[in-house]
């Protein structure tokens, strides 16, 4: 069963919205201060199981050409929908020459003793076969475990319907099931079976063994009865239930959620200080009780309003619209210098303009070009204005003599900061093509041509299919972002186009390994599907490849980004387990799940991977972290509450995947 296939049609173009929505980190609102400073039941029978697992595209000699399956079995029932969690549990994926730091040939999806060692074809009578098949057949295969031998995968679920969990397979031997949740695990111990002999664990089954009710995440591990014992394993399958609400009930949801989380932040984050109220976010303030933690004096433009110009794109709002008209005439007005037209800092409690702070510009002149493409039509001819005023200013002030493009000045004078890192730069000279083409003017386009010919010039693409982040999700997520925002804003640039799909092309394999061979996948790889969406639209003959290989991914960091509790956290995943030591190493916020939210709601398109799965996976991913997460004033951070004060900027890690998601369903 392959991806059910809409019928194409054109996208909404989100150029710079879908490509540098990574810059909406949480904690976006306190690094927005310091961008202002210049830095930026028993065992029974069963039937038959799922014989097909998530399959890479044909990217290498390593993955066989197969087209993109499908989890899903059978449809919407009741609102739920049934799909397997485990992937390639018939085993015939295939990993011809990737090896790990051990020099082990992994069995994809899988973890076990000797990979690949462990897997045997079997011949016309179904036993394992003493010699190899002959070549260009596809014999069936199942997994040895023998001695210490085992193979597991982990299963996500959605906690509520965990009891709904079903186990299925064939074995040959004397072996036994283990399944792990959250806090436990049940053993089932399996008859020897003479001949391949079908098995089920039932949700009540498992919690029985339990003694309670299962809390995913699921790890189901097949492994021999004891250490003389030898036991083959195929057909395997683990299913459950995800919440599958059609997209109106789901768009229904999601409005009463943004509802909530706008009201908290426009009436207790916005500028209540000072004589002169403005539109501005400069308040923290605490998720559980409410109150202000901390003014920021200095504060400028803050993804908060464009996640609010999103929803806006989903329905007119009262209260979001008067929210965004309030800011948008305190940018406007007080936001953006009268000579110079570049971004400025306000201070809210002071009410004056801190000219003294160099700021950078980038996010600001996107918002501009954004409003002005697609926003109210009372705003569009001011902010097309806004932006041409700093383009200007870039192109007499900015370029630099190495060709860059500076990403931060002083708002007065337009003196060049250049305390700031190069990736800045390019944040910058992909809103100057996007500016050509919304004025036609040429000038903007050669600035930013340049500008990426510098980079492509002294850049080489790096990583490992074991270790490759942050190659991937650091380097190309960004510089690759920039060019095929800049590729689309000028289809006919070359640069830009050889930029993003070099990139591609080198990640391609490496990806593909990583995500089924148990690689490093930080969470905000996420940031890289949501740019190939834009490569795959602009190179249709990569479009397949791009969408298979993302669904494979998706399809990992849904069930690796699961920790105990059932809910979803925002975590670097190796060998398909989140790594939560590994967080604070890496930046990862071990909280709510903003790039997976953002994922799965940025390939939910037309003719891509709009399906049913994918609202289901995203449903779940939602309502878990709704449950674990949010307190009666907005959405934790972290895990955990603390003792002191609580911000409520994990609301702003939800936002963005919200937003999103709710603009796509009106």
């Amino acid at each position: 069963m392959t991806i059910p296939t809409a019928t194409p049609s054109p996208r909404v173009a989100l150029p710079w919205t879908r490509a540098a929505v990574a810059c909406f980190a949480a904690g976006a609102f306190l690094a927005a201060t310091v961008l202002a400073c210049g830095t930026q039941a028993a065992v029974a029978p069963g039937g038959g199981a799922n014989s097909s697992g998530a399959q890479s595209a044909a990217v290498s000699a390593r993955a066989p050409s197969l087209p993109p399956p499908t989890s899903a079995l059978g449809g919407v029932v009741d609102g739920r929908l049934r799909v397997e969690l485990l992937d390639n549990g018939a085993f015939v994926e295939d990993n011809a020459a990737a090896l790990d730091r051990d020099g082990v040939r992994r069995i994809p999806w899988w973890r076990s003793k000797l990979g690949l060692e462990q897997v045997v074809e079997l011949d016309d009578e179904l036993r394992p076969r003493k010699t190899p098949a002959p070549t260009g057949s596809r014999a069936r295969r199942a997994a040895r475990t023998q001695g210490d031998e085992f193979v597991e995968q982990p299963a996500p679920a959605f906690a509520p319907y965990a009891r709904g969990v079903r186990v299925t397979g064939q074995v040959l031997g004397a072996g036994r099931v283990i399944v792990r949740d959250g806090q436990g695990e049940a053993v089932f111990a399996l008859e020897d079976a003479p001949s391949w002999t079908p098995f089920e664990i039932t949700g009540d089954a498992l919690a029985a063994k339990l003694g309670r009710e299962p809390m995913p995440r699921f790890v189901v591990r097949f492994e021999p009865a004891d250490a003389a014992a030898t036991a083959h394993w195929s057909e395997l399958s683990a299913t459950s239930e995800l919440p599958c609400p059609s997209e109106a009930e789901l768009r229904a949801e999601l409005r009463g959620v943004l509802e909530w989380i706008f009201h908290e932040c426009l009436t207790r984050g916005i500028d209540s200080v000072g004589p002169k109220k403005t539109g501005w976010f400069c308040h923290d303030f605490d998720a559980v009780t409410g109150e202000r933690i901390t003014t920021v004096r200095a504060v400028s433009f803050y993804s908060f309003f464009d996640l609010l110009r999103m929803a806006l794109e989903g329905e007119d709002v009262p209260e979001w619209r008067a929210g965004f008209d309030v800011f948008l005439t305190s940018l406007l007005e007080l936001g953006l210098h009268p000579v110079t037209g570049l971004p400025r800092a306000w201070d809210c409690e002071a009410d004056v303009a801190r000219d003294d702070l160099p700021l950078e510009i980038g996010l600001t002149l996107g918002f501009l070009i954004d409003v002005a493409e697609r926003g109210p039509e009372r705003w569009k001819e001011r902010c097309r204005a806004a932006a041409i005023k700093i383009g200007e200013t870039v192109l007499e002030k900015g370029i630099l003599p190495d060709g860059n493009v500076a990403a931060s000045y002083l708002p007065a004078d337009a003196r060049v900061n250049l305390n700031i890192g190069r990736l800045r730069r390019l944040d910058v000279l992909v809103h100057l093509a996007r500016l050509s083409k919304l004025t036609g003017d040429a000038r903007f386009e050669a600035a930013s041509r340049e500008a990426l010919w510098t980079f492509e010039y002294s850049h080489l693409w790096s990583g490992t299919w074991q270790q490759i982040d942050p190659a991937f999700d650091d380097e190309y997520g960004h510089y690759g972002a920039r060019a095929a925002a800049s590729w689309r804003a000028a289809p006919q640039e070359k640069v830009f186009r050889e930029l993003a799909l070099e990139g591609w092309k080198h990640f391609q394999p490496l990806w593909t390994d990583s995500v089924r061979l148990g690689g490093t996948c930080a969470a905000d790889q996420v940031r890289c599907w949501v740019l190939l969406m834009d490569v795959a639209e602009l190179a249709p003959e990569e479009k397949e490849a791009i969408r298979s290989a993302t669904w494979s991914a998706l399809r990992g960091h849904f069930k690796g980004e699961q920790g105990g509790r059932g809910a979803w956290e925002d975590l670097t995943v190796i060998d398909y387990d989140p790594q939560l030591t590994f967080a604070q190493k890496v930046g990862d916020f071990p909280g709510a799940p903003q790039n997976l939210l953002h994922g799965l709601s940025a390939v939910y398109e037309p003719g891509y991977l709009r399906t049913d799965e994918v609202r289901a996976m995203f449903t779940a991913v939602m309502r878990s972290s709704i449950e674990t997460y949010k307190r009666p004033h907005g959405f934790l951070m972290e895990r955990f509450e603390r003792k002191g004060p609580n911000t409520a900027l994990g609301s702003m890690r939800m936002l963005l995947g919200l937003a999103k998601m709710f603009s796509k369903l009106k």
